[in-house]
């Protein structure tokens, strides 16, 4: 109730009347008071993250105005953090390792999902923690936020993103890297074509031998799988969008892994061959299935994978020049034949006439 409040309450003249905008500020302010003072209480907080965090995040993405305020409320679930609340912005940067300088986060359907992606194997070595996008609003308003405090907001599987400092020795060892897998990365790069837009040697991975990695504005799988699930409801046709949103992504290789040291010794033996292209596929395919995407031809890689189980190709190169050598015509006529008695007799026994059919 308010007397300044105009007697023609038309919603167009409501929505313009300052006197709303005044209150609908004011229950704002209380409302994130409120919400400030239930964080001051670590188990009535958690229940509320549980049953309205996903609104506080769509605060964020849509209220500009109180965006900051609504970060420090925002939960999200972080690989460091056991509490299935999660953890908040601030209590992320209390925690933050001494060198860090960026909050990196991550998209991913779950945590376990986030905790063994190949993008954060080289921060995981580190101590670094990173925060999890388990649905589209974690990541959209991950993304919208940019600067929080001192620290940027980084998705940790973009390309050119800051892993923290590294001494000269790794400096030197990754430029070595470079010189030496430039002739398999070229070749890697025409064995795939437009499925990659570019391979290249990476300092993010530690164990496993490959991964992809999106370009600046490129789309993680976690949203492409929504813009599919969005386009399915919706009868449209995002066939034009490809196998990674519209935008190749980026495949490094791990220049320490022994697939990888396979893979350049197969393309310095022949970078054309069948088996040199479909190993460089199938590192590919791994690193598709690691990274959390979709595979455009689930059966061509399954393919793949049983041929390098049994090693049918191989045996089969094996044994092709015995078999040529061994299919001889049919009508050849042998190179020695044996010689035939002018004398039946000269042997001391009878001679023996063919019979003729």
């Amino acid at each position: 109730d308010s007397e300044d409040l105009p007697l023609n309450v038309s919603r167009e003249i409501l929505q313009k009347s300052k006197v709303l905008s005044i209150i609908s500020k004011r229950l704002v302010r209380k409302a994130l008071d409120m919400i400030g003072d239930i964080a001051k209480d670590e188990d009535k907080f958690a229940r509320f993250s549980s049953n309205f965090g996903r609104y506080i995040k769509v605060g964020v993405i849509e209220d500009r105005d109180n965006k900051d305020a609504l970060l420090k409320l925002a939960t999200f679930t972080s690989t460091a953090e056991p509490k299935a609340s999660g953890t908040t912005l601030p209590q992320y940067v209390d925690r933050m390792k001494e060198g860090q300088k960026q909050i990196y986060y991550v998209s991913a359907a779950s945590k376990a999902a986030a905790a063994s992606s190949p993008v954060i194997e080289s921060l995981r070595k580190k101590g670094y923690e990173v925060l999890v996008a388990l649905d589209q609003i974690d990541e959209i308003a991950l993304q919208g936020v940019g600067k929080f405090g001192d620290f940027d907001v980084v998705d940790a599987a973009k390309e050119n993103v800051d892993l923290g400092e590294q001494s000269d020795e790794e400096k030197a060892e990754v430029e070595e890297a470079k010189k030496s897998l430039e002739a398999t990365c070229a070749a890697v790069k025409a064995a795939l074509g437009d499925k990659v837009d570019k391979v290249e040697v990476s300092s993010r991975l530690t164990s496993s031998p490959s991964a992809l990695v999106q370009p600046q504005w490129g789309m993680s799988p976690q949203m492409q799988r929504f813009m599919k699930a969005q386009a399915a409801a919706t009868g449209d046709d995002l066939g034009g969008l490809g196998g990674m949103g519209g935008m190749a992504a980026n495949l490094e290789l791990n220049p320490a892994h022994a697939a990888v040291r396979k893979l350049k010794g197969l393309v310095a033996a022949d970078a054309n061959a069948t088996s040199t292209r479909d190993y460089a596929t199938l590192l590919y395919d791994v690193a598709a299935v690691s990274s959390g995407y979709e595979l455009a031809d689930p059966a061509a890689f399954a393919a793949r994978v049983v041929t390098l189980m049994t090693g049918e190709a191989e045996e089969a190169a094996e044994e092709e020049p015995p078999a040529a050598d061994a299919a001889a015509p049919a009508d050849a006529v042998p190179s020695e034949a044996p010689a035939e008695s002018s004398d039946g007799d000269s042997d001391g026994g009878e001679a023996v006439v063919p019979e003729v059919l």
